[in-house]
């Protein structure tokens, strides 16, 4: 050992004879705590479990299938637009935004591609469904009246 290890040493051997001598407690010596154990839990039947039980055990009954006309009239209904004014080729913003949340919801919620879905919106082009869901897809989780309105759509379908 070099002399600053001796002096560091020395310096840690009087440090603690003092601390003795004056009556300071002794540090414990560390004992890693025992762990514990962990038993299985039980799934509840009650509403508390249902969750976890739907993800372990898949959900009871079939998923719904969505169809394009389902959120087409889901639409009409909320924003009080007619079906022939939905398909009709009227730009009007009382016509065309309701147009473009029935497109954003087809795209998310349906397999069908933009030309499929711009087919059953009156053979539209499959760029102006690409519009029509960026548009919402840009403004849902910032405009929050967008957001509600998307969200309570969505709940009338699920």
């Amino acid at each position: 050992m070099s002399i600053v290890e001796d002096l560091r040493a020395a310096r840690h051997v009087d440090r603690k004879a003092r601390l003795i001598r004056l009556g300071a407690p002794q540090p414990k010596p560390f004992v890693p705590a025992k762990p514990i154990p962990v038993k299985p839990q039980q799934i509840d039947a009650g509403w508390e479990g249902m969750w976890f039980h739907d993800l372990v055990f898949g959900h009871s009954k079939e998923p719904r299938v969505i169809r394009i006309r389902d959120i087409q009239e889901a639409v009409c209904k909320y924003y009080d637009v007619s079906i022939v004014d939905m398909l009709s080729g009227r730009r009007t913003i009382e016509i065309s935004f309701p147009r473009q949340v029935a497109m954003y919801l087809c795209r998310t919620m349906t397999r069908h591609g933009f030309a499929e879905i711009g087919r059953r919106f009156g053979g539209r082009d499959h760029t102006t469904v690409i519009h029509g869901t960026q548009k919402i897809a840009g403004l849902y989780g910032y405009d929050m009246r967008i957001t509600y309105d998307v969200n309570s759509i969505k709940k009338v379908l699920a």
